[in-house]
Formats: structure tokens, C-alpha cells, sequence
């Protein structure tokens, strides 16, 4: 009966930091990258066109942002966690009613696990059918068909170049002769 109790306490502790942790720094990326990008988003629109773009942009990023952040919101989740029962001095309870802490730890192992899972449905399922999806946003915030941000490999000599803005609207492309 302790046992079950137990491990529901322990979930809910630990799912409650994650989801704690999760919010903050999506909402900490999401206004950086906001303020960030402010000029690309403001584009000769009205404001309910570029809060509709920014809304639209910040959704289709965040399965992204779930795969890349993932890891790290559970680590940080699980020590919270453990250290807040620790400041509250409910592992000691434990420890003292017999409970080892390896069996006090299973279930956030396998929330970590769940979570793990959620992660790979994440990167395989939901992510290659948000492609298009997210291209068409990421084109329309940097307003038509100028790309940023390009590395090009040279193979004479095979270095690396930066681009820093290619602009494929042009027409012609002149060679300087030398």
C-alpha cells in the first residue's frame, strides 16, 4: 500500500517539476527568439498579421524545440525534484520506513523512460510531417526567397564559406572577369 503511494507521490512530484521546468524555458526561448527576430517578423504588416505570423511561427517550432530541449528539461526536472524532497527532508521519512532509494527512484526512471519514448514519436512521426509546415513559416517570416545564415563547402579548397545573405529573386548572375 506505501509502496504504491509512494510511487504516486514521487511521479507527481517529479512530473510536476518537469512540466514547470519544460514551460520556463520554452517561454524563455520562445522570447528571445521573439525579440531576437523582431525585424523579420515586422515586415510591412499590420499588427494582427504579425502576431498571427509570430503565433504561427512558435507552434510549428515547438515539436522542434521539444526535440532539442528535451534532455536537458529532464535532468534538470529530476534533480529539482529529488533535491526539493531532499530540502524537505522526505527522503529521510523514506529511508526511514526501510524504502531503499533505488526503489524510492523507480518511478522517475520510468517516467524518464515515457518521456524518452514521447521524444522518439517526437523526432520519427511528428517532425517529418511538420516539414513543409515549417518551411512555408520560416519562409514567410524572412518575407520571400532570401535565405540567411548559409554554409557552402568548396571543393577546390575545401574550406567552408558563410554566406551571410543569398537572395535566389535574382535574375543574372554577373562573374567579375580577372
Amino acid at each position: 500500500m506505501l509502496g504504491r503511494r509512494l510511487d504516486r507521490y514521487v511521479t507527481s512530484f517529479f512530473l510536476w517539476h518537469f512540466v514547470l521546468v519544460l514551460v520556463a524555458v520554452f517561454g524563455l526561448y520562445i522570447v528571445v527568439e521573439t525579440v531576437t527576430d523582431l525585424d523579420d517578423f515586422i515586415k510591412s504588416q499590420d499588427a494582427w498579421a504579425t502576431v498571427r505570423l509570430m503565433a504561427r511561427y512558435h507552434l510549428y517550432h515547438i515539436p522542434i524545440l521539444f526535440s532539442q530541449f528535451l534532455p536537458i528539461v529532464t535532468l534538470l526536472a529530476g534533480i529539482i525534484a529529488l533535491a526539493r524532497l531532499s530540502n524537505y527532508n522526505e527522503l529521510n521519512a523514506i529511508k526511514a520506513a526501510g524504502i531503499s532509494m533505488y526503489r524510492t527512484l523507480v518511478p522517475v526512471f520510468l517516467c524518464t523512460l515515457a518521456i524518452g519514448a514521447l521524444a522518439l514519436a517526437n523526432q520519427e512521426i511528428l517532425l517529418p510531417r511538420l516539414e513543409n509546415r515549417i518551411g512555408e513559416v520560416e519562409f514567410e517570416r524572412r518575407g520571400g526567397d532570401v535565405s540567411t545564415r548559409l554554409w557552402v563547402y568548396d571543393e577546390d579548397t575545401r574550406t567552408s564559406i558563410e554566406a551571410e545573405k543569398l537572395d535566389t529573386g535574382v535574375q543574372e548572375l554577373t562573374v567579375p572577369s580577372g
